[in-house]
């Protein structure tokens, strides 16, 4: 359903939050089960203004709404963050704060005592020896306290540096917070301060749909997947039956690392070895730099012929979701494959395939634009799309 569409089909009114996120939700302004943020609004007021059938003044003054909701989220998080770095200033530095407070307050009292000391030495007559030994004794008190301003002032200085080291320490926490990162995920383009406003509004740059956040699962479960490396064995021929121990294949592959050529320049340690169940075996390494050992042109083959000639190594895939993406890209054409590999630099063949998530026969007959698996060959390439997005006809 396009966006014109959906602007009929919707209720006149609604009654609550939770009506309108079920909306939202059903006509794909919003993911399914996620929370509803600032950020995911004004993405979809961007979506709603690029309905045909909506009056440009309509469009424009819904695109400003979601503009200002932008930068109304940035100084939310802004401050946010200020508010974190002042109560790691707070809770690091108090303790400290008071005892140099102490330490100055006994520094006072100390030079006070001195100075008491001295007046009553040059106003003391000195003739007797009782007089002699009380004047002895004020001497005593002075170095005393003398000595006493000078661990009270080692003191202080010792508190100074260490106040400085945790004010260090606090500003390397402060750099690892993750601003950029959280400020710059924007849906919507943000007005560039050079061009007016009107130009910003009417800014027609990519949207930027394709910046995915990952979820720490997810992510989890990339990072093990680059790991992994899986043979199929399901081919006819194969020799390689089911009979055949876990053991025996973890035997034979580790027999083969030992010696294939040309030899890694890292360790390789095959930590896991289990069975899928189509007959296909996944073995895991100990690292993403061992397992791209194995996918190597020079060693795949011979990895995977060491457990049946019918035997391959499978190319592992990181599928990224495209949201809206028009329908004149041709996910099934390799030359339009190709021509983003070239677009954005990419190594020959690392985006292999591509498929949309709804297929074409259920789709409606005035939709422009639906979601599309477009699949990444290379870890490394995925994240890298994921951070800085991917723009596919103007999308």
């Amino acid at each position: 359903m396009d966006i014109d569409e959906l602007m009929e089909a919707s209720p006149s009114e609604v009654k609550d939050a939770d009506e309108a996120k079920t909306i939202l939700e059903k006509n794909l302004m919003v993911i399914l089960g996620k929370e509803i943020t600032i950020d995911t609004l004004r993405a979809s007021l961007w979506h709603i203004s690029q309905g045909a059938k909506m009056l440009a003044t309509a469009k424009t003054l819904v695109q400003a709404v979601a503009l200002l909701l932008g930068e109304i989220d940035e100084d939310l998080k802004v401050e946010s963050i200020a508010g974190r770095v002042t109560e790691m200033v707070l809770d690091k530095l108090s303790l400290d704060i008071n005892q140099l407070a102490y330490m100055s307050e006994s520094l006072k009292a100390s030079s006070s005592s001195v100075e008491i000391s001295i007046a009553s030495l040059c106003d003391f007559p000195s003739h007797s020896q009782a007089e002699s030994d009380s004047l002895q004794k004020l001497k005593d008190n002075i170095e005393s306290s003398r000595q006493s301003q000078a661990e009270d002032s080692k003191m202080l200085l010792t508190g100074m540096r260490e106040v400085f080291e945790k004010l260090k320490e606090v500003a390397k926490q402060v750099d690892s917070i993750p601003i950029s990162s959280t400020l710059s995920t924007s849906s919507v383009p943000h007005p560039d301060p050079s061009r007016s406003y009107r130009n910003a509004l009417l800014n027609t740059s990519a949207s930027g749909h394709g910046q995915n956040l990952v979820d720490p699962k997810v992510a989890r479960q990339s990072i093990l997947k680059a790991r992994q490396i899986l043979v199929d064995l399901s081919y006819p021929g194969s020799e390689t039956v089911p009979a055949r121990s876990l053991e025996s294949i973890r035997d034979t592959a580790i027999h083969f690392c030992k010696m294939a050529e040309p030899r890694p320049s890292c360790d390789i340690v095959i930590e896991d070895t289990f069975r899928i169940q189509n007959g296909g075996i996944i073995f895991q390494f100990n690292s993403k730099k061992a397992a791209d050992w194995i996918r190597s042109p020079p060693v795949s083959s011979p990895f995977a012929n060491a457990f049946g000639n019918r035997a391959a190594v499978k190319l592992c895939l990181f599928p990224l979701l495209l949201r809206f993406i028009p329908f004149t890209f041709r996910p099934d054409v390799p030359a339009d494959l190709r021509e983003l590999e070239e677009r954005y630099k990419l190594p020959p063949l690392s985006l292999p395939s591509a498929h949309w998530v709804k297929p074409k026969e259920k789709r409606h007959p005035t939709q422009m634009v639906g979601h599309c698996i477009l699949n990444v060959s290379l870890m490394d390439i995925a994240n890298r799309l994921i951070m800085d997005g991917i723009t596919i006809r103007g999308r």
